[in-house]
């Protein structure tokens, strides 16, 4: 529990100190990564799954 809460404070000192276009990257990497997630979910039939990740891609293209 110690590690996710560390990593967690790390992205958040990683995010509120980079510049915009860096920033911008990390968003676009995000999506990318819930869209192949949700894709997998889709893959496997995993309905609840496809849903959750397509729905974190949507709120950061949402931001874009």
């Amino acid at each position: 529990m110690y590690g996710k809460n560390a990593h967690s404070k790390y992205k958040s000192v990683q995010v509120t100190t980079t510049d915009r276009g860096r920033l911008l990257l990390m968003m676009y990497e995000g999506a990318i990564k819930f869209l192949k997630q949700s894709k997998m979910g889709l893959e496997d039939n995993d309905i609840p799954k496809f849903c959750r990740f397509l729905s974190k891609a949507q709120a950061i293209i949402a931001e874009l």
